[in-house]
């Protein structure tokens, strides 16, 4: 079985570890020899994993500090550890290149000739200092700056990102979403969700609940909605999640505070429907929409804004089906008339929403992630 060296390292977000993690994990179940070298701080992450694949390795990244200021023996010193697991690799997976530790770990793969697999799995990783940037010349200029032509193989997270790396890695990039636990979905239960997010919040049985996360970018428009539903007498309430503040008086709105991830699951799997709002950026549009994925996993009605990716995925989960019904854009009225076709179209959107879910839990699940990435790693392999 190939060995597989998984390098991250991102100060921005936790998004580019657990894509190594529950890679790692899913390969190292079926024999692989899966390594991560992350950050210290990330070794943790992963420990409550652990029982899911005790053979998954990980492994401390050095730290540097700029990628040219130590030449030759002494910036091998620096990173000896990582030249030793470099050298018993037989694939290297860089993600994050920006960083002077990945890209130290790529300039390494290179030089020894091992086959390397460049990671795009996000815009951060490519370009810290230009991180949610809207100029798509940024995202051109972090492909070049970073090299991607230089990989043997680049995967993108999204099918923009890989528009755009083809442009510099002469057609070698393939498109390897981001994932969801299928697992986790499967041992939630609906039954006992509804009843306990009805005593949390107060609401009446008959009531149409509407969960999101709050974000400070739409809380103005999530606030107009609200009171909107209310002054039109309505039995449907916007629940938002991590709201820091109370929210307006005379709107339908509810709040929850800040919780761990499963019960924050089991918030969106007791409401009627879940809203994603996202703005048409280059930043929105190139990034593989994770929240997305795990609203369709619950099997509830989804209603989105569809910007790049995210319109991809709904249509091919089954969204297109209602002809735009469910796209919103970011403004009380167009929630307002997403939130009527969904009740006045009930049994179709019921429908959609089972087919979403199973697209969700299988196409979009890391062990079907993982049988892809197999292959593209066989690939690079002789024989």
């Amino acid at each position: 079985m190939p060995r597989i060296l998984f390098v991250t390292k991102s100060q921005l977000n936790r998004g580019s570890y657990w894509r190594g993690w529950y890679l790692g994990v899913q390969l190292s179940q079926m024999g692989f020899d899966f390594t991560i070298a992350c950050p210290a701080e990330f070794r943790q992450l992963g420990i409550r994993r652990k029982q899911y694949s005790p053979s998954l390795r990980v492994i401390t990244l050095p730290r540097l500090h700029e990628k040219t200021v130590l030449p030759g023996i002494a910036l091998r010193s620096a990173v000896g550890p990582l030249v030793y697991d470099i050298s018993r690799m037989d694939v290297v997976h860089v993600c994050a290149p920006a960083f002077p530790e990945t890209w130290m770990a790529a300039s390494i793969s290179r030089r020894s000739g091992k086959p390397l697999v460049v990671d795009v799995d996000d815009w951060w990783g490519m370009d810290p200092d230009g991180v949610r940037a809207t100029g798509e010349s940024k995202l051109e200029e972090a492909l070049e700056r970073n090299a991607v032509s230089g990989a043997d193989r680049v995967l993108a997270a999204s099918s923009l990102l890989q528009e755009k790396v083809n442009r510099h890695a002469r057609g070698k990039a393939s498109i390897i979403p981001n994932g969801i636990d299928a697992r986790e979905f499967a041992s939630l239960s609906r039954e006992m969700s509804r009843p306990v997010l009805l005593k949390r919040t107060g609401l009446p049985a008959n009531s149409v609940i509407i969960s999101s996360l709050a974000d400070s970018n739409y809380e103005r428009v999530l606030f107009e909605t609200g009171r909107m539903l209310h002054d039109k007498g309505r039995n449907v309430y916007l629940l938002l999640v991590g709201l820091g503040r109370s929210p307006p008086e005379g709107s339908n709105i509810v709040a929850l505070p800040k919780m761990d991830r499963r019960e924050w699951l089991s918030v969106i799997l007791g409401s009627d429907a879940s809203l994603l709002l996202m703005r048409d950026t280059i930043w929105e549009r190139a990034r593989f929409p994770i929240k997305l994925a795990e609203f369709m996993a619950t099997g509830n009605p989804v209603i989105s804004s569809a910007v790049g990716e995210s319109r991809r995925i709904l249509d091919e989960a089954g969204y297109s089906r209602l002809n735009s019904g469910m796209y919103v854009e970011n403004s009380p009225e167009g929630i307002g008339r997403a939130i009527d076709f969904m009740l006045n179209e009930a049994e179709m959107v019921k429908e959609v929403s089972k087919s979403a879910m199973d697209y969700a839990l299988n196409r979009l699940s890391w062990e079907s992630i993982a049988v892809d990435y197999i292959r593209e790693i066989r690939g690079l392999l002789p024989g």
